[in-house]
C-alpha cells in the first residue's frame, strides 16, 4: 500500500564487514559499537547494523536498553 506523496523504500546491501578476530574484544562499551559501525563507511542516509556473535556482550546493554541509535552526520 502506498501513501500519497511517498515513494517506496529501496533497500540495497552495499557492504559487509566481518571482525572474526574480535579486534575490540568480546565485551564492548556502547561507544565501541559506534566504532565498529564506522568501519562500514555507509553512504549518506545509509543504515548500518552491528550484529554480534552470541559470545559478545555490550556492557550494561540489557539493563539499560534493548537497542540504540546514533548519527554520524558528515
Amino acid at each position: 500500500m502506498k501513501k500519497a506523496g511517498r515513494s517506496d523504500a529501496r533497500i540495497v546491501l552495499a557492504n559487509q564487514v566481518t571482525d572474526t578476530n574480535y579486534s575490540i574484544r568480546k565485551i564492548l562499551k556502547k561507544s565501541q559499537v559506534s566504532l565498529l559501525a564506522k568501519r562500514v563507511h555507509s553512504k549518506p542516509h545509509g543504515l548500518t547494523l552491528v550484529l554480534t556473535a552470541k559470545d559478545v556482550a555490550v556492557g550494561g546493554f540489557c539493563m539499560s536498553n534493548c537497542g540504540f541509535h546514533s548519527s554520524n552526520a558528515k
